[in-house]
């Protein structure tokens, strides 16, 4: 049995959230409800320099490093807690692929950026969005790519 860090309710450890008041839990581990704002913020932090990239001809794509700059900021602060430590992490992992994808592919060719760039925008917002929506749900928020240079 665990103990809810909300309402001090007793939970079953199988369960996933708090009957009294709706907290996430996670095997003996209670995520409380300003942790998961939290977890969910360290994935939307990145969305800015993401969307700033799709205007490639404009001095905001100069903006898209952003959202590597944003996250490592955040992570490097001393009172940031491990778990969201951990998803800004995998936040910095994603978005190092993402941005140097697009950057790839900006320098290729015009032909591989007009085909290709708007599936790598898009898919790259979508995966943020969805990651977001796990993490602030108890999820362990990792990402199906990244690079693992951040630890």
């Amino acid at each position: 049995m665990a103990q809810c860090s909300d309402c001090h309710a007793q939970i079953v450890v199988y369960e996933h959230r708090c009957p009294k008041c709706g907290t996430d839990v996670r095997g003996n581990e209670v995520r409380p409800s300003s942790e998961r704002a939290k977890v969910r913020l360290c994935h939307l932090v990145a969305l800015p320099g993401m969307i700033f990239a799709i205007l490639p001809m404009s001095w905001l794509f100069a903006l898209g490093p952003l959202s590597i700059i944003i996250p490592w900021v955040i992570r490097s602060h001393p009172a940031t807690s491990p778990t969201v430590r951990q998803h800004l992490t995998e936040v910095l992992n994603f978005q190092l692929l993402w941005l140097a994808s697009v950057y790839l592919l900006m320098a290729l060719s015009a032909f591989a950026w007009i085909a290709l760039y708007p599936f790598v925008w898009f898919a790259g917002i979508i995966m943020v969005l969805f990651m977001t929506y796990d993490a602030g749900n108890g999820g362990d928020g990792k990402y199906l790519v990244g690079i693992p240079v951040f630890k």
